[in-house]
C-alpha cells in the first residue's frame, strides 16, 4: 500500500465510528442512514454527465447515450464500484461539489474538443483539394507591369 493510500485508510469517517453520517449517534433498531447519494439520483448525474457536453457540443451520441438498453446497468455497475471503493465515496457524497464541477468542466471541455477536432479535419480537407487560381498565391496575384516608354 502506497503512503497516501495508507494516511487515507486511517482517516475515520462517521459511519466508521458507529454514528449517522453526521456521526450523530442512530437510535437503537433503527438503521443509520446512508453515507450516499441514492441509485436513481446516481443514474439522473450519470444521464447529465452525457448529455449536458452532448448538447454544449451538439454531439448526438453523447446525448442519446442514456438511452441505449446498456446505459443503466453501467450506471449501477459504476455506482456499486464507488460504493466498494473507498476513495471513490467523493462521487457519492450527497450535496457534494466535486460532481457539478467536474460537469462544469466538462461542459466547457466536450465542445472545445469537438470543435479542435472539426477545425482540424477542415484544415486537412483544405490542404487535399487542389489550388485553384484564387487560392495560388502565384495564379491568383495581380501582376503589376510598368508601362513602356519611360
Amino acid at each position: 500500500m502506497t503512503d497516501i493510500a495508507e494516511e487515507l485508510a486511517g482517516i475515520p469517517l462517521p459511519e466508521d465510528e458507529g454514528g449517522g453520517v453526521d456521526g450523530a449517534p442512530v437510535a437503537e433498531g433503527e438503521a443509520a442512514p446512508s453515507p450516499f447519494i441514492g441509485r436513481e439520483e446516481f443514474w439522473g448525474l450519470f444521464q447529465a454527465a452525457h448529455q449536458i457536453p452532448g448538447h454544449m457540443a451538439g454531439l448526438q451520441t453523447l446525448i442519446t447515450a442514456p438511452d441505449r438498453p446498456a446505459a443503466k446497468p453501467a450506471s449501477d455497475a459504476i455506482y456499486d464500484i464507488c460504493v466498494d471503493t473507498p476513495s471513490m465515496h467523493w462521487l457519492l457524497a450527497p450535496g457534494g461539489v466535486w460532481v457539478p464541477r467536474i460537469l462544469a468542466i466538462a461542459a466547457y471541455g466536450v465542445p472545445l474538443m469537438a470543435d479542435l477536432r472539426r477545425e482540424r479535419r477542415e484544415r486537412r480537407e483544405s490542404k487535399a483539394a487542389p489550388l485553384t487560381a484564387h487560392d495560388d498565391p502565384v495564379q491568383g496575384a495581380a501582376v503589376f507591369v510598368e508601362p513602356p516608354g519611360d
